[in-house]
């Protein structure tokens, strides 16, 4: 009976953990600067004002952060029209009630998600499993981050499994329309589309991005009385978005894309763009087709979900500049690793062990003052080297989305 009921002893667990720790740094300590600056784009819309006027929203930054260099003129609201149906709401409130809303409803999404993760795999996994995914995704030292300051990894990855897991049920309006609202970071959520044809075909695709366009309309009209305000948001984000330090591959060590690793092993140094960011997910998706139709050929009939699951979880962290908060996302890679270690063969559960091994790598907490940099400061000297393995966001998203493709579809 006990063994039965770990998954929600674990959620409960994680839960008070996460929800008590968040609260706590919202209601003390002036965090959540994500969030504040969410909300205060969403907040200018309300009043009819562009989320995209950098000098009014860092006007607004600056009076709640005073003096906070990482901030004062280093931060926009780089989130398409499609957030103001999110964030619009939370900018009504108070900053106390919002940031404690916001903390709660996040941790309880990241126990939901690492719940139901559990569920798409094409066998139920055992209780033990289940408890263990919820450990992984809610009290990870990422989401654990992500909840202090306030950041939309969690949401995301909750819109692409509850899309799914709505989809597979047979209700199927609304998982599109939840991955059509995933598109408020289109960079990542343009990754769904082509997720959307391998799982189901090209209606699927044309519904999510039927339902991302509708949304990004309507939210220009309502707002804004200009169905066209995307247009707005397109010009902005190409000019605005590097003029932010920490956003940068050839500065921030954190970033997981592959051009900060071609950089830190002595390539150029580039920053993806839009164009980067589009070629990028096209390679990556004549990868998967290849490595799809490869796996077609063995007569052994194969699972090609949780597999698909696993490369669009690669293509966020590994085609698109993104910072380390963003890691969760690479979780999606849970069905498929768990598959391979309980029904895999001697090759396969090889693979899926050193899947995880890559992908708590590129967990592991980074900063000058933390472990991990120290130990490598007194081992590596300065150099190539260490400059590599200084960029181990990168690394591990790189070697993980290899052994993904290299595995390729569990058998059934």
């Amino acid at each position: 009976m006990l063994f039965a009921r770990l998954p929600l002893i674990m959620a409960a667990l994680a839960f008070a953990i996460s929800a008590l720790w968040a609260t706590r740094v919202a209601v003390l300590e002036n965090h959540a600067e994500d969030l504040f600056i969410y909300t205060a784009g969403a907040g200018l819309a309300v009043e009819g004002r562009s989320p995209y006027d950098l000098a009014a929203l860092h006007e607004l930054v600056e009076a709640q952060y005073p003096g906070d260099p990482n901030l004062t003129g280093n931060n926009g609201f780089f989130l398409s029209p499609v957030a103001l149906w999110i964030f619009a709401p939370f900018s009504l409130l108070p900053w106390i009630a919002c940031k404690i809303a916001w903390s709660i409803l996040s941790a309880a999404l990241a126990v939901a998600v690492g719940w139901q993760l559990g569920k798409l795999t094409p066998a139920p996994l055992p209780p033990w499993a289940t408890a263990v995914g919820i450990a992984i995704v809610v009290l990870n030292p990422m989401t654990q981050f992500v909840l202090m300051v306030g950041q939309t990894t969690i949401l995301m990855l909750g819109l692409v499994v509850f899309g799914e897991l709505a989809h597979r049920r047979g209700w199927k309006r609304l998982s599109c329309l939840l991955w059509g609202l995933a598109f408020f970071k289109p960079h990542l959520a343009l990754v769904l589309l082509p997720l959307a044809w391998g799982l189901s075909g090209w209606r699927r695709t044309a519904e999510v991005a039927a339902w991302a366009g509708g949304l990004t309309l309507l939210a220009g009209l309502a707002f804004f009385q200009k169905p066209l305000f995307v247009l707005d948001y397109l010009q902005f984000v190409q000019q605005g978005h590097q003029t932010v330090e920490y956003n940068r591959a050839t500065v921030n060590k954190q970033i997981t894309s592959w051009n900060r690793l071609l950089f830190s092993a002595g390539g150029p140094g580039f920053e993806l763009g839009l164009t980067g960011t589009l070629a990028g997910l096209a390679a990556m998706t004549v990868l998967v087709a290849i490595r799809s139709w490869w796996s077609s050929r063995s007569e052994v009939p194969v699972d090609r979900s949780t597999w698909l699951l696993a490369c669009a979880g690669a293509a966020m962290t590994q085609c698109c500049q993104v910072l380390p908060y963003e890691l969760p996302l690479l979780l999606l890679v849970l069905p498929y690793l768990a598959e391979g270690l309980r029904t895999g063969s001697l090759l396969e559960r090889t693979i899926a062990a050193l899947l995880g091994a890559f992908v708590a790598y590129a967990f592991v907490s980074g900063g000058d003052d933390l472990p991990y940099y120290r130990f490598l400061h007194s081992l590596v000297p300065p150099g190539g080297l260490r400059l590599l393995l200084e960029s181990h966001r990168s690394l591990g998203t790189f070697g993980a989305t290899a052994l993904i493709l290299v595995g390729g579809p569990r058998r059934i």
